[in-house]
């Protein structure tokens, strides 16, 4: 849970992202999607961002990304600094080396008609030398699985496989700061864990920061190394998992999210040597009667899951 980058080497005080005091709003609308948002993220962080929907959280991802206000329409306050520098006004597409975007519609922002045309659209716009783009390719689509697609067709690849498509379309830019939203919201069991398993893999080989914003808490709560909880453009809590998951303002009464699976989630806190009757949005009563009894479950990981996701 909340595993550490790998990368020794990496300054963990630079700050990648800083907001101060940010807010927006859409044209003609009824108040602020965002509140005064004051946010940190330090270089070779994973953060994971929850909450309702309607909460913020997409508009929160592309005020990051730059793409809010300078696309999107809107009036804005506040300041957004990426590795020191202010982003404000600045053109979206110079970011792109520095942050790559996979948003929940992977076929939208597929443009090629093959794996490796969709890939070199990019780079294509960066001026990259076509041989370094030709070299780019077979380690990124290993690491998302797509191994030897460079000629497959992209509108014959599965949803997973589009998605994972999206990934390696940002990944091959070499950006310094990955944004996800919501990038499982249209798969399958298999192709979610498939997306966290390229996220971990990610940890593990590039000093990288990750944004990811996802509604499966099961999974950040397992990956990320801070969560962040937003309701009514507001940061409500702000806190690593073992944190988050005691917080009453995400699990309490007024619940914000569904609860992580708790039969998972009761695996995770056992290795952190953390009762689960501790946690406010759970308990046993003293006189509960036995419900199941003898109950076997077993649990096969897939062999192969280059296909997986469809």
């Amino acid at each position: 849970m909340g595993s550490s980058p790998r990368f020794s080497n990496i300054d963990m005080t630079e700050l990648a992202i800083k907001m101060d005091s940010v807010s927006f709003a859409y044209p003609n609308s009824d108040g602020p999607v965002l509140q005064d948002i004051s946010l940190e993220v330090r270089r070779g962080e994973f953060v994971g961002i929850c909450g309702p929907s309607g909460a913020g959280k997409t508009t929160l991802a592309l005020a990051i990304r730059g793409i809010i206000p300078y696309t999107v329409p809107g009036k804005m306050k506040g300041t957004v600094k990426i590795f020191g520098e202010d982003i404000s006004g600045q053109v979206p597409a110079k970011l792109t080396q520095v942050m790559g975007l996979v948003q929940q519609d992977a076929e939208a922002q597929i443009v090629g008609l093959t794996v490796e045309d969709d890939m070199a659209y990019g780079m294509e716009n960066l001026l990259i030398d076509p041989n370094e783009m030709r070299s780019r390719f077979p380690e990124t689509l290993k690491l998302v699985g797509l191994e030897g697609y460079e000629q497959r067709e992209t509108h014959a690849l599965s949803g997973g496989q589009k998605q994972r498509l999206a990934i390696a379309s940002s990944l091959v830019i070499r950006p310094k700061i990955l944004i996800l939203d919501e990038p499982t919201s249209e798969l399958d069991p298999i192709g979610k864990w498939e997306v966290f398993r390229i996220i971990s893999d990610l940890r593990e080989r590039r000093d990288m920061t990750i944004i990811m914003v996802e509604h499966e808490m099961d999974y950040l709560v397992e990956y990320s190394d801070r969560l962040i909880a937003v309701d009514e453009g507001k940061i409500v809590e702000n806190a690593n998992p073992e944190q988050f998951l005691r917080s009453p303002r995400v699990f309490g009464e007024n619940a914000l999210e569904r609860t992580p699976d708790l039969f998972g989630l009761h695996l995770r806190l056992a290795e952190m040597n953390l009762p689960i009757e501790e946690l406010p949005f759970f308990s046993t009563p003293n006189d509960a009667q036995e419900v199941l009894h003898s109950i076997l479950y077993k649990l096969h990981r897939p062999k192969d899951t280059k296909d997986a996701g469809r």
